[in-house]
């Protein structure tokens, strides 16, 4: 897990420290993703950076479509209460349309299997063939909640990369938190 202190995020995403509290006020930005640290000169704040980084930017999209309660609940959802519909999933451009009927039922799809179908798709997307992609992406949502992506892809919440390992372990949580973007900017 990659951290960063608040002064360094703050700079790095250049919002105000006003912003950000207002944002943990707001319930946007969870207090445990707040770690306290002591320092010889007292405390300091950090952040785990993936994190940090898509929800402040989940939160720049959405925060001149949506109100503040529906950009709180789009995020703090645990996306077990529902099930996303093919027509609504269909909406999603970031979808890969063949990896999504090949994946989904008849009653549509789960958070946990969307966030699923979306590292397939875009393993898809950068030229992979499709059952290939199946075989490259493996979920374990025990433990440590992650993603586990073999062969010679790295997929993140961000985007897809040539990499020179075999294995790569993705937070579940930060492409859960991506997803939950998407779904609120279409509206989902």
């Amino acid at each position: 897990m990659g951290r960063i202190s608040k002064k360094d995020l703050l700079k790095k995403l250049d919002i105000s420290y006003g912003q950000l509290y207002r944002w943990k006020r707001e319930e946007l930005i969870p207090d445990e993703w707040f770690i306290k640290v002591s320092v010889p000169s007292g405390q300091e704040t950090y952040f785990d950076e993936e994190l940090i980084t898509e929800r402040i930017d989940a939160i720049r999209r959405m925060k001149d479509k949506f109100r503040i309660d529906e950009i709180r609940s789009i995020l703090n959802n645990n996306g077990s209460l529902r099930t996303y519909t093919i027509v609504e999933l269909c909406k999603i451009r970031e979808l890969n349309l063949d990896v999504l009927q090949l994946f989904s039922s008849s009653n549509g799809l789960e958070l946990n299997d969307l966030v699923a179908v979306y590292m397939i798709s875009k393993v898809v997307d950068a030229g992979i063939d499709i059952r290939s992609a199946e075989k490259l992406v493996k979920v374990d949502l025990t433990g440590n909640n992650v993603y586990v992506i073999g062969g010679e892809w790295v997929v993140s919440a961000c985007d897809i990369a040539e990499a020179s390992c075999d294995c790569v372990a993705i937070r579940y949580d930060a492409c859960k938190s991506l997803v939950l973007s998407l779904l609120g900017s279409y509206g989902i």
